[in-house]
């Protein structure tokens, strides 16, 4: 219709004294063909003349949910069409406006809504506050809500669906105690069920919560079975819910795989991982693989794959206003800045970084960005304040149960002091001690032998040949993978140079 012809008919109808009756009218068609279609309504993004339909659609929505919201609207109606409308707000990843039109939406509720319209509008205001503004105690509040709804209801899809945003809550707040509760929940839902793809869920969020316990022997298990038993399902879709089965496995594998000294099978999964997630078509699914694959490719010095990458992330994330992500961009360009040379620009990038997460209690990446900022810090002679920085992370992971980081975080304290001038080496001897220690408590060999190097080159420094060969010569005989990355090549290296032979040339 022309943008005349449409301007005529509505002066017409304003004239008829029939607006808001028929705006009603309009309203409760497009509820009644939001909840008749919501699985073919996103069947159709692949198409062009699909993706102009969906925009006409949700023109139509926008219109009818200011005229529901408006002074001659109508709260029932405001309040059925919110909850109709939410899962398209959230594929389209238009957060932002879902999140607007939610929080209208429950200042409207009564106690007499439907309680499905309700469940519908808490978890989709929970969702986008997440993804827009941090993990706020309002978000969690509002998921736990729409959960009560769902147990109410005896709805054990929307429980897990739940469950699983819930999940990924307290996976970005890095409460592992509480992911784990949560996947046991959710475990026992999948049993009642008998659902093969409920089980699978379940299976993520297991795997997901023994990673963040350290526990690299469990958590791969739990995850493999969860990509089995996803690979056709059609049951929960990730661009409604957000929740990606498959990325979210894909990349806790990465990680878990990582730190366990798989480095071959963590690269394939790395590569899976944001391969899936751009596929998915949907732009947290990226960012999340984006930002928890690239620090695995810090460690093993692939900086150009991390230039590209890391730029990708910046776009996406502005592109949609993702902040938490966006924060997590400064804090990555702050790491690659620093290991380009750019030290002091680098370091700010990472203050910067670190104190919007901190505003947005986003607590994913933030032990990488402290080790990071502590040891560029004391390069700078500034190690008074490398070392209150890492004190303090050290002490909220002890506090809070968080043992995935500690060898990380004690490798970065031993290497700040050694860093820049009057180096403290026999305190950081026991730094690095400390990290091989709780690394191999983890079975996290990757960190078990950065720390090792490190201190096999204090004791070498010092004339303790024999004693840095026999510290790295057992570590570096249990991998089996990654020779080519750069510790396994270091370590070579100073098995080499500690070596009997190697010694007599020297004498």
């Amino acid at each position: 219709m022309l943008d005349t012809t449409r301007a005529y008919a509505l002066e017409k109808l304003a004239s008829s004294g029939e607006q808001d009756s028929i705006a009603g009218l309009h309203a409760s068609f497009l509820i009644r063909m939001l909840k008749g279609n919501q699985v073919n309504l996103f069947d159709l993004e692949s198409a062009e003349v699909a993706a102009n339909a969906v925009r006409d659609y949700l023109g139509n929505i926008r219109s009818a949910l200011g005229w529901s919201f408006g002074p001659n609207g109508d709260d029932r109606k405001a309040i059925r069409l919110a909850a109709a409308a939410s899962q398209l707000f959230l594929a389209m990843s238009l957060l932002l406006e879902c999140r607007t039109w939610m929080e209208k939406a429950i200042d409207r509720l009564a106690a007499d809504c439907d309680p499905r319209d309700q469940m519908e509008i808490h978890a989709s205001l929970a969702l986008s506050l997440m993804f827009t503004a941090g993990n706020s105690e309002r978000g969690r509040e509002a998921l736990n809500t729409a959960l009560t709804c769902a147990e109410r209801l005896e709805d054990s899809y929307q429980q897990l669906r739940l469950l699983s945003g819930l999940s990924m809550y307290l996976h970005r707040t890095i409460d592992a105690v509480g992911s784990l509760k949560v996947a046991l929940r959710a475990e026992t839902v999948a049993k009642k069920t008998g659902n093969p793809e409920d089980a699978a869920l379940a299976d993520a969020m297991l795997g997901a919560a023994y990673y963040m316990l350290a526990d690299h022997v469990r958590a791969p298990k739990h995850l493999e079975r969860a990509l089995h038993g996803s690979q056709a399902s059609q049951r929960f879709n990730p661009t409604q819910y957000l929740f990606d089965l498959r990325t979210t496995s894909l990349f806790n594998l990465t990680r878990s795989h990582w730190f366990a000294g798989n480095l071959d099978r963590a690269a394939v999964y790395a590569e899976r991982t944001i391969e899936e997630a751009g596929r998915s078509n949907h732009p947290i699914a990226l960012c999340r693989a984006l930002i928890l694959t690239m620090p695995f490719h810090f460690w093993i010095g692939d900086f150009e794959l991390v230039e590209s990458k890391l730029s990708e992330l910046e776009l996406t994330a502005e592109k949609y206003s993702l902040e938490p992500f966006r924060a997590v961009a400064i804090g990555l360009r702050g790491r690659h800045l620093i290991h380009a040379g750019q030290t002091i620009d680098g370091i700010r990038h990472l203050q910067d970084s670190l104190e919007k997460l901190r505003i947005l209690r986003y607590e994913m990446l933030v032990t990488d960005f402290v080790s990071e900022l502590a040891v560029g810090l004391a390069k700078q002679n500034q190690r008074t304040e490398a070392l209150a920085l890492i004190d303090a992370s050290i002490a909220t992971q002890l506090e809070s149960k968080r043992p995935l980081h500690l060898p990380a975080l004690f490798l970065a304290k031993g290497m700040a002091l050694v860093g820049g001038e009057a180096r403290q080496n026999d305190l950081a001897l026991e730094c690095f001690k400390e990290a091989m220690t709780l690394a191999r408590q983890q079975s996290a060999l990757s960190f078990e032998l950065r720390a090792g190097l490190e201190l096999a080159r204090v004791w070498i420094d010092r004339g303790q040949i024999r004693r840095a060969h026999d510290l790295i010569g057992p570590i570096y005989g249990r991998f089996i993978e990654g020779l080519a990355t750069p510790d396994l090549v270091s370590a070579r290296r100073i098995l080499e140079q500690t070596s009997v032979p190697a010694l007599r040339v020297t004498a």
